[in-house]
C-alpha cells in the first residue's frame, strides 16, 4: 500500500450546477452542490485502498462563492414569490405567507459548516497578503487572467485567487510529500 498522499481540490465549477451563468438551485435547505460529480468523488475515495491518504479540499474562495451564488437566488427567489403573492391577494379565504425576513445567510452558513465537517474537507485558505500587490500589477496591465474574454463577467480575479490559494498552500506543505489534483470544469489552467 502507498503511503503518498494525494489532495484533490475542487474548483467552483465542479460543485456548482449551473445554466449559463446562473447556480441551479433546487432545495435551499442545504448548500446546493453538483452532488453527482461529489457523491462519486466521495464513493471512488471510499472504494479505493487509499482512502486514508485521499483528501478533498476547498478554496476558500469557492465555497464563499457557491454561498453568495446560493444566498443571492434565494433573495431573487423570494423576491418574485412576494411579487407573485400579491396576484392572490383578493381572493377571500386564500392566505399566503412570506416572512419579512430571513436569516438565510446565518443558516447558509451552519449548512456549509456541517456539510464540511461531515466530508472532512480541508479547507484552502486564502493566499499570504504578499500576494496582492502582485494581483494588482497584474490587473492594472491587464495580464493574465485579468482582460475580459467575449461574454466573462469578470476578468479572472477569482481564478487567480483560487490559484494562489493552491500554490500557497503548496509552498506551506513544502516538506510533506503529497501530489495535488486540482478538479475544474475549465480546460485552461490560469496564468498567474
Amino acid at each position: 500500500m502507498s503511503s503518498e498522499k494525494y489532495i484533490i481540490i475542487l474548483d467552483t465549477n465542479v460543485l456548482g450546477s449551473y445554466k449559463g451563468n446562473s447556480l441551479i438551485t433546487t432545495n435551499f435547505k442545504y448548500l446546493s452542490i453538483c452532488k453527482n460529480i461529489f457523491i462519486n468523488l466521495i464513493n471512488f475515495i471510499k472504494d479505493s485502498i487509499l482512502t486514508q491518504n485521499i483528501s478533498i479540499a476547498i478554496p476558500k474562495i469557492v465555497i464563499e462563492e457557491l454561498r453568495f451564488q446560493q444566498e443571492r437566488t434565494f433573495n431573487s427567489q423570494i423576491k418574485s414569490l412576494r411579487e407573485n403573492c400579491v396576484k392572490f391577494k383578493e381572493l377571500s379565504n386564500f392566505k399566503l405567507e412570506i416572512p419579512d425576513h430571513y436569516d438565510y445567510k446565518t443558516h447558509l452558513t451552519e449548512k456549509t459548516e456541517a456539510f464540511i465537517g461531515k466530508y472532512a474537507i480541508e479547507i484552502i485558505n486564502y493566499p499570504p497578503n504578499s500576494v496582492l500587490p502582485k494581483l494588482i500589477k497584474k490587473v492594472l496591465n491587464k495580464e493574465k487572467p485579468f482582460y475580459k474574454k467575449k461574454k466573462q463577467k469578470d476578468s479572472g480575479f477569482k481564478d487567480a485567487l483560487i490559484w494562489e490559494s493552491i500554490i500557497s498552500k503548496l509552498i506551506f506543505c513544502k516538506n510533506i510529500s503529497f501530489a495535488a489534483v486540482f478538479l475544474s470544469v475549465k480546460t485552461k489552467i490560469p496564468e498567474c
